[in-house]
């Protein structure tokens, strides 16, 4: 039994190694994804797949199932390797960060990191006043949410 749980965190090491770069799409998004796309999946059985390219996504004329068509080469030669991946066969897919996300999320990150230093100064110079108004914004924050989900 402990060879197995070792097996099984090795085996979740290595994933996470070869998943560096990329991130986890949920299932409802998996049409979003289109030509160019790098994935890496789980199988519903468990297997690390590397993946490949997404050629295009089609829906199958026999069963209404959705799938892609993938490849490790971005460009479409059906003369290479290629096969077809059935979105209902995959556990875990992972989509490689492509430059201009890695770009937005650098943004979004040093964008954060001023706002910390803004509710830091604020809560130093302020103290008690500040954290009372950031509870009160909340509040109306997540009844505003509510109203919007009715």
């Amino acid at each position: 039994m402990a060879a197995r749980k070792i097996s099984t965190e090795l085996l979740k090491r290595q994933i996470k190694e070869k998943t560096k770069g990329y991130y986890i799409v949920d299932s409802d998004k998996f049409g979003k994804l289109g030509n160019g796309d790098h994935i890496k999946y789980l199988t519903n059985d468990g297997k690390f797949r590397d993946g490949g390219y997404i050629w295009f996504k089609k829906k199958s004329k026999n069963n209404g199932r959705m799938f892609w068509m993938i490849s490790p080469s971005p460009i479409i030669n059906f003369n290479t390797f290629h096969y077809i991946l059935f979105w209902d066969r995959i556990k875990v897919l992972w989509k490689r960060i492509d430059h201009e996300t890695e770009l937005l999320r650098d943004s979004i990150d040093l964008k954060q990191s001023y706002i910390n230093d803004i509710a830091a100064f604020l809560l130093l110079k302020y103290g008690d006043e500040f954290k009372h108004f950031m509870n009160k914004r909340e509040l109306e924050r997540q009844k505003e949410k509510k109203i919007r989900k009715v």
